[in-house]
């Protein structure tokens, strides 16, 4: 190669090329400078990038310096979620650091300053006390049902009655006949065999009676009535219904003595309460709207046993009839039992016992008496700040 043509590159000047291969280099948007030869003018070239736009000037000389600058400007879209904290209305703490604790902050809107509860006393609380038919629960966060008792007791008497059944089990006694040589009784000759009700008794070697019989009257033996016992107990019931709900956690940023709690919900008394189990005069203080109340009801009301004596009144009725065969056919003869004295002439060879009973009769029912009360439970003494 000769020395013309090694001082171009391209057909370009190894010096133009030198500057346009750094230009190309440093692509757009970067500063950049170069030198042209010792002595020269100053040689600058500028890129700028707005919205991609880019510019480049360069003077040279001798001995001169060159150089070259580029600046950026544009939109450049960085967030940072710094997740600033939210105050914690129940830790007596600062935690939005806004240099207010609790219930200064007015991020604590549903919280509000009240008196601690004194000494012996239970709360603060959420109180309610109204109709059974609106009964709040204790939910957060008012979580603890420290009561649930109520007011005003309504519990009617037991009603209670006892009665018995009709007589039940009873048997009727069946006495043997007696005959007599006389005719008052008193002189007995022979006892006439007994046989079941309606079944027909034959009499060995036949009877030839000349005189008089007996023949006793059936008893009723044994035998109960059954129970009927009434029972009629309404439930006792509170006519108001008393709640208190505690648990939730208290903050601070209050007076001396005070805490932040939470405003209960509508449902309750507008006012926070205390409590305390017996009768007791209202602390001193904001707590002075005064409610006695009772810890449940205490319920013994009951019926007594109701129990039915021995059967009474029973009655028991028989007769036997004599027979002149040995089938108890041709009737000759028929004696009622009553127990009284009867005169007889008659020939039998057999006999029958017709019952009739037992029939009627009751039993004395005993017992199923009201007994028993029903009374308030321990009574509470709930004081709030109207």
């Amino acid at each position: 190669m000769s020395a013309r043509s090694s001082a171009r590159v391209g057909g370009l000047p190894r010096g133009l090329f030198a500057l346009v291969s750094s230009l190309l280099a440093v692509g757009c948007g970067e500063a950049f400078q170069v030198g042209d030869g010792a002595g020269g003018a100053a040689a600058t070239a500028s890129s700028t990038s707005a919205g991609g736009a880019s510019s480049a000037s360069g003077a040279g000389g001798a001995g001169g310096a060159a150089s070259a600058a580029t600046t950026t400007t544009g939109t450049d879209a960085t967030s940072t979620s710094t997740g600033a904290p939210t105050e914690d209305c129940t830790n007596g703490g600062d935690d939005d650091a806004d240099a207010l604790v609790d219930c200064e902050d007015p991020d604590c809107g549903a919280f509000a300053c009240v008196e601690a509860a004194p000494m012996d006393w239970v709360g603060p609380g959420a109180f309610y006390l109204g109709s059974p038919a609106t009964v709040p629960t204790c939910s957060a966060p008012w979580t603890q049902t420290t009561l649930f008792g109520g007011g005003n007791l309504d519990a009617p008497a037991a009603a209670c009655s006892c009665s018995c059944s009709t007589p039940q089990g009873t048997l009727c006694t069946q006495p043997a006949v007696t005959t007599y040589a006389d005719m008052t009784c008193v002189t007995p000759v022979l006892q006439l065999p007994v046989g079941a009700p309606g079944q027909c008794t034959n009499v060995v070697g036949g009877v030839a009676l000349s005189g008089s019989l007996l023949a006793p009257a059936p008893q009723p033996v044994g035998g109960f009535c059954n129970p009927v016992p009434t029972t009629d107990i309404v439930d006792a019931t509170f006519q108001f219904k008393a709640v208190f709900c505690g648990g939730a956690p208290l903050g601070g940023g209050c007076d001396a003595g005070q805490v932040c709690a939470p405003i209960p919900e509508p449902s309750f008394e507008t006012g926070l309460c205390v409590l305390r189990y017996g009768d007791f005069a209202c602390p001193e203080g904001t707590y002075v709207a005064s409610s006695t109340v009772y810890d449940g009801i205490v319920d013994t009301r009951d019926c007594s046993a109701c129990t039915c004596d021995p059967p009474k009144g029973v009655q028991c009725s028989g007769k036997t009839k004599f027979y002149s065969d040995m089938v108890c056919t041709n009737e000759v003869l028929s004696v009622d039992h009553d127990g009284s004295c009867k005169g007889a002439n008659a020939a039998f060879l057999s006999l029958s016992y017709e019952q009739q009973g037992p029939s009627n009769g009751s039993c004395v029912p005993n017992g199923g008496v009201a007994d028993g009360k029903a009374a308030p439970g321990t009574n509470v003494t709930v004081c709030c700040k109207p």
